[in-house]
């Protein structure tokens, strides 16, 4: 099975030190495909200035951060011909499989074996998801130290408690993916059917108080927050809900606001196997 993964970033030399090696073990170097949206931070670029030289394959681009889902979608589209599967995630959600049990497999090579078995009838597959739980204000190295997830099981018709549906899709039926490849389309198939396996994320979505921060000023740039009024509905709405809750918050006011919105002590079922692997990669 011929597995393509697309992402698309900037400035996530953090993550993509743990997410390139991880993910090309399951597909190889070559069937990564990283869309670089004005990376200027130094490390990132030497992260991915070396990844590509092992095969990684990285495109650049300055357009606006808004037409992410059409970017991945016309890179994609290149490589219909050469891919059985399309897996389009971001930099904070790792590939994994979900057990009969809920938990959390992370071997590249049970991966790899199992999307090689994974029926292709030309619809599009609902993931299992993982969202680790944010159980302290901060982590030093959150990958290794957040180890609680809530599980989200997929269904057929992708409704559940998580309606932050994540897609992948078969290569040669794909139409397009959406800004948080959330839906998408597919050409000849149901659209509201999808196939559900084992194939999971591990979605490591908020990472502590420090890192909410980053985001916040990232999704200012990348969403124009200062223009929207609270309420926008639209392409990054939730950012901008966050944006019109805190910005005019003391930086303790701030502090309990996460804290309120985001700290889940005793939440989730510890799932080990991905911070096991990244403490091999440190």
């Amino acid at each position: 099975m011929r597995v393509h993964i697309f992402t698309f970033i900037r400035n996530e030399g953090y993550l993509l030190q743990k997410w390139i090696p991880y993910h090309a073990a399951i597909t190889g170097w070559e069937n990564i495909h990283i869309i670089d949206h004005n990376s200027d931070d130094r490390d990132c670029k030497e992260i991915l200035r070396y990844y590509k030289n092992k095969g990684v394959n990285v495109i650049k681009t300055n357009k606006d951060y808004r037409l992410k889902g059409r970017l991945l979608t016309a890179e994609m589209h290149k490589y219909k011909s050469k891919a059985d599967i399309f897996i389009p995630i971001d930099a904070d959600e790792f590939i994994c499989l979900a057990n009969e049990s809920q938990n959390m497999v992370a071997d590249p090579s049970e991966i790899s074996n199992y999307l090689s078995l994974i029926p292709v009838n030309g619809r599009k597959y609902a993931f299992n998801v993982f969202e680790a739980v944010a159980d302290q204000m901060d982590y030093d190295d959150p990958l290794i130290d957040m180890k609680y997830f809530i599980f989200y099981e997929a269904k057929e018709d992708a409704s559940g408690p998580n309606q932050q549906t994540k897609t992948f899709f078969p290569a040669k039926n794909f139409s397009y993916t959406d800004q948080g490849n959330h839906q998408g389309r597919v050409l000849i198939a149901p659209n509201d059917i999808y196939n559900v396996t084992k194939m999971a994320i591990a979605h490591y979505h908020m990472r502590g108080y420090r890192h909410f921060l980053k985001k916040i000023d990232k999704a200012k740039n990348a969403y124009n927050l200062e223009t929207l009024t609270q309420e926008y509905v639209g392409v990054g709405m939730r950012w901008n809900r966050w944006h019109q809750e805190t910005k005019a918050l003391s930086d303790n006011q701030k502090k309990e606001w996460f804290k309120k919105n985001f700290i889940q002590e005793n939440t989730g079922t510890k799932q080990g196997a991905l911070s096991r692997i990244f403490q091999k990669m440190t």
